[in-house]
């Protein structure tokens, strides 16, 4: 997400340092744990500029993204980042109440220019932890990210009307994880958009986040993770890190969180932390949807977010003809089709 809290003051007695990691309550069933691994860097992702360059979002964040909602849980409120009041659509959760695959709770992203949408469903939420709390975990209009655990939630659109909700942290050790099952249509076509040259972002890396994707084909790994730099993706504003873990049962990225005197710290790279993970052709992720596991130890968000290459196709005629309807070029995004020039010939000419 673009603006983060990043340390967050609770009146207690002055205490030790504590990793985050070091709770240990009821396991989740993803086997993500916050310690071990190594540094998210060239052993584990591709540095590749001019790819990521290449790369345009199918449904652009920020572009006045909007979401429809399915599913009777939903509630709607507003979600205060910076001095911006979004529409957030939301569900609660709690250590005895989480989200189920039978609940068919579900969300569509689409931006102004319409031409494609994010179909996501929430498959399963996980509460980590012993307390008695309650989360909210829903999806903001505008940039059309995920949130769990953020506690700046207003009944009103000048956000100046709180809601009484937990902030999810590391000072009691939960944790919430969310299970998205997601795909990208184009308008008008019930069909997964497929592309020999399709990506999945995880951008903004930080702030106690982790990801892990449920897919056997297209599980994290060095040859399928790109990013424009390798440097951009570890912070320079203290010595946490993001890491990546390799796991039998499928490899994931968390970012490092400490608590030391009812203080929390952070990685914090807003904006720059970004990898983009190549979805397989002819894979489950573009046949029957990307698994993706988003796991929160803080209150963040996370974009949910299709990449492809762009190319421009350009229509010319010889001497002999013109081109009936002017479009001498258009912009086409792999794995679509152009949608074609005329041809008119002079006199005494036919086209063929």
């Amino acid at each position: 997400m673009k603006a983060k809290i990043i340390r967050c003051i609770i009146a207690v007695l002055a205490l030790p340092v504590i990793i985050w990691a070091s709770f240990v309550f009821a396991a989740n069933p993803y086997n993500i744990s916050y310690t071990g691994g190594a540094v998210l860097g060239s052993a584990n992702v591709t540095e590749n500029a001019s790819l990521v360059n290449s790369l345009v979002p199918l449904v652009k964040a920020y572009n006045q993204v909007k979401v429809t909602t399915s599913g009777s849980k939903w509630k709607n409120a507003y979600l205060k980042i910076g001095d911006s009041c979004r529409p957030f659509h939301y569900v609660l959760i709690t250590r005895n109440s989480n989200i189920a695959s039978s609940d068919n709770l579900s969300f569509t992203l689409t931006d102004k220019e319409n031409k494609y949408s994010i179909e996501t469903k929430i498959t399963q939420t996980i509460f980590d932890g012993t307390t008695d709390n309650t989360y909210p975990v829903g999806v903001t209009e505008e940039d059309g990210e995920l949130y769990a655990g953020y506690g700046w939630i207003y009944s009103n659109n000048t956000c100046t009307n709180a809601l009484d909700f937990n902030g999810l942290g590391p000072w009691n050790g939960d944790k919430v994880f969310v299970q998205l099952n997601t795909k990208i249509h184009k308008k008008g076509q019930t069909a997964i958009f497929k592309s020999n040259e399709q990506y999945f972002g995880i951008t903004d890396i930080d702030n106690g986040q982790s990801f892990k994707v449920l897919n056997s084909d297209n599980r994290f790994a060095k040859s399928n993770l790109f990013a424009k730099s390798i440097s951009d993706l570890q912070p320079n504003n203290n010595s946490l890190r993001n890491m990546f873990v390799s796991s039998s049962n499928g490899n994931y990225i968390y970012s490092q969180i400490t608590y030391q005197n009812g203080e929390t710290s952070t990685v914090s790279s807003p904006g720059k932390s970004n990898i983009y993970l190549k979805l397989n052709d002819g894979g489950t992720a573009q046949n029957s949807g990307l698994d993706i596991i988003y796991g929160f130890a803080y209150g963040a968000g996370s974009g949910i977010e299709y990449y492809t290459k762009q190319y421009t196709v350009n229509y010319n005629s010889d001497s002999h003809g013109s081109m009936g309807n002017n479009l001498k070029n258009e912009t086409v995004f792999s794995g679509d089709k152009p949608t074609g020039s005329t041809s008119v010939p002079n006199a005494h000419y036919h086209f063929t």
